[in-house]
């Protein structure tokens, strides 16, 4: 098939991504590619399946991010960035999210990593119970 033009394809079920577009072989995207960009300043963010990019603002308090693996699908990923520049003052906290019978998810082992450095980023990707960072 070949298409001229903008579409959007996939399925949401209350807030929830449940449906992908899925390509065997070779994909050719001419033009960019947008992925989704949300701005956070609020003490407290859980991303949804359709977010990549959260940028942080922590100009008037720490923020905690809680990444709840349930809610993406296997090899989503995540970008975080201290946008404002503020983390050094108060901090970006990410959590591994909701319980697992075993227990929390993790971040490369860990329940929860902090930002810090001012600017800093972290890119994260899940394997449907745990996040790992690349």
């Amino acid at each position: 098939a070949y298409y001229t033009g903008s579409i959007r394809l996939g399925a949401l079920n209350d807030g929830q991504q449940i449906g992908r577009l899925h390509v065997s072989g070779s994909a050719y995207l001419s033009g960019s590619l947008a992925l989704k960009h949300v701005s956070v300043s609020s003490a407290t963010y859980t991303p949804s399946a359709d977010t990549f990019f959260i940028g942080v603002d922590t100009t008037s308090n720490e923020v905690k991010i809680i990444l709840d693996a349930s809610r993406f699908v296997t090899g989503s990923c995540l970008v975080i960035k201290d946008e404002g520049g503020n983390a050094a003052t108060n901090i970006i906290m990410l959590s591994g999210g909701a319980p697992l019978a075993e227990g929390f998810s993790t971040i490369d082992g860990h329940g929860e990593i902090v930002l810090q450095a001012p600017y800093s980023a972290v890119g994260v990707y899940t394997n449907g119970t745990h996040w790992f960072v690349y």
